[in-house]
């Protein structure tokens, strides 16, 4: 009895299929598309910041608690 006269012999055609198709490392179903080349990002210099002027302290008065005007509570309408 050949190979040729079993009833399964799909199944002989799908594995020759499969192993030549992995073997020859051969895409089946997807192709590579082609993709732009990226740039090179810029490179950039550290600038120092200019020196800038020392600030002065200046004396500003606090204000007291009893100087800020407060409006007398006025009575919840019921």
């Amino acid at each position: 009895m050949t190979v040729l006269n079993r009833k399964p012999f799909w199944i002989y055609i799908l594995l020759l299929a499969v192993s030549l198709a992995c073997a020859t490392n051969t895409p089946v179903a997807q192709r590579a598309t082609v993709r732009p080349t990226r740039t090179p990002l810029p490179t950039f210099t550290i600038t120092p910041l200019p020196p800038t002027a020392t600030p002065v302290p200046t004396e500003t008065p606090i204000p007291l608690v009893t100087d800020t005007p407060t409006e007398p509570p006025t009575a919840i309408p019921t």
